[in-house]
């Protein structure tokens, strides 16, 4: 699959999968959307009983952020709120499924 950041359903188990195995699965803005989006969107099938979180790839599940794209991304002290902001929302999603009680 070429998407960054995608979902795999095994029944009542979610795998989401981080997929730049060429940047050791380091989250870049996009990716960081992406895994909020994909989280909030599995929190809506009450079926699901599980989510695991995995990096593409043999080498690492995740590198950190990409800050090869910091010079861009937070270049002055508005766009690294605004980072900043995007990586919390896609957290607190991630931290919402962590602590949601199962059905």
């Amino acid at each position: 699959m070429s998407e960054p950041v995608y979902a795999e359903l095994d029944g009542d188990i979610a795998t989401v999968v981080l997929n730049r195995p060429e940047r050791m699965n380091a989250l870049d803005k996009s990716m960081w959307l992406k895994l909020g989006t994909v989280l909030r969107e599995l929190d809506l099938d009450g079926a699901l009983r599980c989510i695991v979180l995995r990096g593409a790839g043999g080498k690492a599940f995740a590198a950190g952020a990409d800050i090869s794209e910091f010079a861009n991304e937070r270049a002055n002290a508005a766009q690294a709120r605004r980072y900043g902001e995007d990586i919390a929302g896609s957290m607190r999603a991630l931290a919402q499924e962590v602590h949601s009680p199962l059905g």
